[in-house]
């Protein structure tokens, strides 16, 4: 089992909730000594957040998911390469899944994603008529796009 934040609170001789505000960066009247106390020991223990634990916690995974056709193919590489460069400052995580335009394998995606694995999906291809992901009110925020010969079609 990972480093937990009752390990580093401990190690750090402070409570949970000191350790939790201070690794999500939450505004708290914490000295400076503590504060680097708590980021040394989280450091030195390796330290990962469990995501499930923080989905339950706040309600977000922070992950977006975006269903390309192949990952083996340059132009949908360049996108990923965009979208998780456009994320990383906001402190996102990219999750990419491979269709390869099966209909099957996009109703499989978006039952994935009903299941609370993202906070958002972002889809290069033309799913809406497999059954897949298609706009829709719910949870999650879903961003279709689609491309003929390299002009932007509406999806």
């Amino acid at each position: 089992m990972g480093v937990t934040l009752k390990t580093i609170a401990e190690r750090a001789g402070v409570s949970v909730t000191t350790v939790s505000l201070v690794l999500n960066d939450r505004p708290v009247r914490v000295s400076d000594a503590v504060r680097d106390r708590v980021h040394r020991i989280a450091d030195d223990l390796d330290y990962t957040p469990n995501l499930t634990a923080r989905r339950l916690a706040g309600g977000r995974t922070m992950t977006v998911a975006v269903l390309i056709n192949s990952l083996l193919n340059d132009f949908f590489c360049q996108y990923l390469r965009s979208i998780e460069a456009c994320l990383r400052p906001k402190g996102y995580h990219l999750l990419p899944f491979e269709s390869r335009a099966l209909p099957e394998r996009a109703k499989q995606v978006k039952a994935l994603i009903d299941g609370g694995i993202c906070d958002a999906l972002i889809s290069l291809e033309d799913t809406a008529g497999s059954g897949g992901p298609k706009p829709r009110d719910g949870r999650v925020p879903v961003v279709l796009r689609q491309e003929v010969y390299g002009e932007v079609a509406s999806p």
